[in-house]
């Protein structure tokens, strides 16, 4: 069974950290944090755009976006019924 916490910013309402908990392959609890931050308003909405990633892997990483695109392309009509 896996557990997830999340993390919000006080201020500002952002979900800043997320820690989730499960068993690994050898049934020992593995757990992965994900930092959310650079948060970037999109077409009104705030999102982030940078994070970082530890626990899960040997390594932590880090991922940047350098772009989004919400309902790009995608026709009015297609919420309609």
């Amino acid at each position: 069974m896996e557990k997830i916490t999340e993390y919000y910013d006080t201020k500002t309402s952002l979900k800043v950290r997320e820690v989730s908990t499960a068993k690994g392959p050898d049934g020992a609890p593995t757990v992965q944090t994900v930092d959310l931050m650079d948060y970037k308003e999109v077409n009104g909405v705030k999102l982030p755009h940078g994070m970082k990633v530890s626990g899960a892997l040997p390594v932590p990483f880090k991922v940047s976006v350098t772009d989004i695109k919400l309902n790009n392309g995608v026709d009015d009509a297609v919420f309609k019924m």
